[in-house]
């Protein structure tokens, strides 16, 4: 049986990752309750928004 070895610092910053992920995603999901009622979707917008926010679009 082989044992995997994980050191303490890799632990650290794997588990400040996943913190900095959560609080980044309650955050999102606050501002989403705050900004009132759910209009019509529109995923071409949606997709455009991304795009331009990774760099991919004008």
């Amino acid at each position: 049986m082989a044992t995997m070895s994980i050191s303490l610092p890799d632990l650290i910053r794997k588990d400040q990752r996943n913190s900095g992920r959560l609080k980044a995603l309650q955050e999102a999901i606050t501002q989403g309750f705050a900004s009132g009622e759910a209009g019509k979707l529109e995923m071409q917008a949606i997709k455009q928004n991304a795009k331009q926010q990774a760099g991919f679009a004008p």
